[in-house]
Order: C-alpha cells, then structure tokens, then sequence
C-alpha cells in the first residue's frame, strides 16, 4: 500500500507502517525528493502539537551538541494525505533514512562480541549526559546502528541533567532491560568512576524489578500483548500473538482438552491434572488445578489460583531472559468470588527433561546454562519451589523451566536466600546416585561462587 501528498512541490509516497501507538502516533517508511525516509505523524486529537515540538526541539538538541541522530529534512503540517485516513493538517516530521541501520535490540542479539556492542551503547548514553541531557524513555530500541556508528533516536522525552545521581539512575534503567544474565557484561562496559558501581548496581536490581512489576500488572488486563475476556462465571486472559479462533473456542470449556481415559493424563493427582493436546496448529500443555474437599482447598478458592500465579512466573522468566514454554491462555471458572476450576495453557516443549539429559550426558556446556539460570535467580531474588530435575526441559540446546506455581520473587533477601538454599540443596539431591554428574554440578556451584548456599 501507498499513499501520496505534496511538500513544497515535492511528492511524499508513505509505504509500510513500522511502528504505531494507537490513536497517538504512527511511523512509516516512504520516499520524498527521491530519497528514502522515515514519517512520523502525531494524531493525538488534543497533544499532537505538544508532542510533535517536544520530538522537534529533541532532534535539534542531538543536533547541537553533536549527537549522531538521523538528518532532519521537513517538519511541519501534512495536507492531501490519501487512503490511509490521516486527518488533514496531521503534525509530522520526515528524517532521512540511515542505511543499512539496524535497531539496536536486534544488533545487540546477532552480535558476537556483546562488550564491544554494549560499550557503543553507553557511550550514547554518556554523550547525552555530557551535553547536560537525559532520554528519560531510555530504551535499546531508541538507538539505530549503522556501519559501527550509533545514532540516538526519539527526541520527545529528553529532559535536562540534574544530579550525578539522576545520571546513574538513567544507566539503571537502560541496564535493566537487558537480559539478568548479561549483568557482569554491563557492569564491565560501564565505565563510570568506581566509587558510583556499588550504587549503580542496586539501581540496576531496583530499576529490574520495578520494571518487571509494572509489567506483570498487565499481563493481567487488556492489552497489546493480551485479550482479557470477561463472560457470565468466567475469566480468560489469551496471549494475542498465539491466539486464534481455535483458541478462543477452546478457552470457553478447556475440559474438553482432557482426554477421558485418566491413564493418557501426563499427570493425574490430588492437586493437578496435567494432558497434552492440540489447538488448530498449535501443540499445547493444559494444566488443572484440583480442589479437594477439605476446609484447606475451600479456602484457596478465594486467593490467586495456582494457574494465575503460574501465568504470572511464565511472562516473570521471560522478562528476566530466560526460557519457560510460553504462556497461551489462563482461564477460571468462578461461582461468584469462589474458583470453581482455573486452567493455564503453555506451548508444548519438547525434549528430554533435565534428570534424563545429565544422567547420559555430562554436558558442560548445558552445566553451566543451568548454573546460569540459578545466578540469574540469585540476582532476581527468586526461588523456584520445587528443583528436581524433572522440572527442567532440554529442548534445543536450551533449559526450559516448568512447574511454577510454587516461584516467588522475594523483596526480603535473608527470605529469599533460605528458599533459594533450598533450590540448590534439592537440586543436588536429583544426583545422589550419579557421583560424575553431582561432581560436574558442585564445580560449576563452586566456581559461579554459589557453593556458599550449599
């Protein structure tokens, strides 16, 4: 699709829309006076204009202070837009289009040298801070890379540098977005005054998890990310990037996903029933929460179910960076405030579960990514609950973990560290009978510096 105006005699052609936030902004990819560009058009009906200076007076100030940021090439009213029903007199801004550019998320994933790719970063970030200026939107996705140059973008939320403080704090929150696991690579790319690392690193912990807070929140109500549908005695949450009308039909009475001989069940007890099945392309694990009929179980039908607080872990592993089956649907049938059944869906992962894998391969290097996911859950303050190997699946070359209706986040650290002792000694425990793979694991604990929990 295309759609064309006129700008002081030259013809705009608008192609693909690259990015929107709906009823606010959309960007497109496009030609103008031959050359390739970028548009970025402001529709908010009442903050357009606002937005549109802000963006404009942010470029200028890359600008001035020698900021790498795309070339500038027209700013002002659009008039004769067609097709693409943006409103007459839109405010816009067309900068000149980077060659070969790359976001800086996605050069970051495909580099090799992840160091010298975080160095380039922050050494952005400390050019704004030297120009007296903080991106207070600081995101790896707000900087494009392009022939080992690096080039800041979104002018819109730059606000003026206060303190030293305010400049750690800005590093925190860019730092806090990278996967837990890469933290030791942040911190050797930072290249602050020493006597800042100790301060830097617990803004880092607090920017983390008040980040992933805000954004379990809405893991939980309509988003772009999840449809929260609402019926008479029943609640779904459906992940919209695996939704389908399959999905959404098999939501509405999950119990049909359970065969009904007992015996084809991956598990069947007091607590739940656990069945592999299909939904239109998509291979699945649905989990049931059993209720017994005791005073204990009737109580936990008025708290969080164990499916929401599994849902809830699933998208916390995932912001932290690392791999859990992904969460397709939560779904809880309700008599009045009371759960009458609750269910989670997660994409079906295939392999071999940790116990099997280790016990027939000393891997080292598999050792160290499980040693990994316990350093990142020591940063995290997060215990699992229940460690056996059995947990943990091997798909890919990569560990997936399950079973988290038991996880927490803890705020308390001398809380955290006893659960989390409890993890490492539970995990040691699935190789009580194999002296070669508890010896591969109590050298990797030594070396990672966990052998203190033990």
């Amino acid at each position: 699709m295309t759609s064309k105006t006129i700008i002081e005699s030259f013809e705009l052609e608008l192609k693909a829309c690259v990015r929107e936030v709906p009823g606010k902004r959309r960007v497109f990819k496009g030609i103008w006076n031959s050359q390739e560009v970028f548009i970025k058009i402001f529709e908010h009906p009442s903050s357009s204009q606002r937005h549109f200076q802000r963006e404009l007076d942010g470029i200028k100030l890359f600008q001035e202070h020698d900021v790498l940021t795309p070339d500038l090439l027209w700013s002002g009213k659009l008039s004769q837009i067609q097709k693409e029903k943006i409103k007459d007199g839109s405010w816009a801004l067309i900068t000149k289009a980077i060659q070969d550019a790359t976001s800086f998320d996605v050069f970051y994933e495909e580099s090799q040298q992840k160091s010298n790719a975080l160095k380039l970063l922050l050494d952005a970030v400390l050019s704004h801070h030297n120009a007296g200026f903080i991106q207070t939107d600081l995101h790896p996705g707000n900087f494009m890379v392009s022939n080992g140059e690096i080039y800041s973008l979104d002018g819109d939320a730059l606000q003026k540098l206060e303190s030293e403080d305010g400049k750690l704090a800005n590093i925190a929150l860019l730092m806090a977005q990278f996967p837990v696991k890469d933290h030791h690579l942040l911190m050797n790319a930072y290249e602050g005054p020493k006597k800042f690392c100790d301060s830097l690193e617990k803004k880092v912990f607090n920017a983390r998890a008040k980040r992933c807070q805000k954004y379990l929140k809405k893991v939980f109500r309509q988003c772009t990310e999840i449809s929260h549908l609402k019926s008479s005695g029943q609640l779904r949450w459906l992940k919209n990037s695996l939704n389908s009308p399959e999905l959404e039909q098999a939501s509405k009475n999950p119990e049909r996903l359970f065969p009904q001989d007992p015996s084809l069940l991956l598990k069947n007890g007091n607590t739940a029933s656990v069945a592999l099945n299909k939904i239109g392309e998509l291979e699945v694990v649905i989990k049931r929460n059993n209720f017994n009929k005791n005073f204990k179980t009737f109580a936990r039908r008025f708290r969080k179910s164990r499916s929401a607080i599994s849902w809830e872990n699933g998208f916390r592993l995932m912001n932290y960076g690392l791999n859990t089956p992904t969460p397709v649907a939560l779904i809880e049938n309700k008599i009045g405030p009371a759960l009458k059944q609750a269910y989670i869906i997660t994409e079906k992962c295939d392999g071999p579960d940790a116990l099997e894998y280790f016990l027939k391969n000393a891997d080292v290097k598999l050792a160290d990514q499980m040693v990994e996911i316990f350093k990142v859950f020591e940063k995290c303050q997060i215990s699992h609950g229940d460690c056996k190997a059995t947990n943990f699946i091997i798909s890919n070359d990569k560990i997936f973990i399950i079973d988290l209706d038991a996880m927490k986040e803890h705020k308390d650290k001398e809380r955290f560290i006893k659960y989390f002792k409890k993890d490492l000694k539970r995990w040691m425990a699935n190789w009580q009978n194999s002296p070669d793979t508890k010896a591969l694991f109590e050298e990797k604990f030594q070396q990672a510096e966990l052998s203190m929990y033990l």
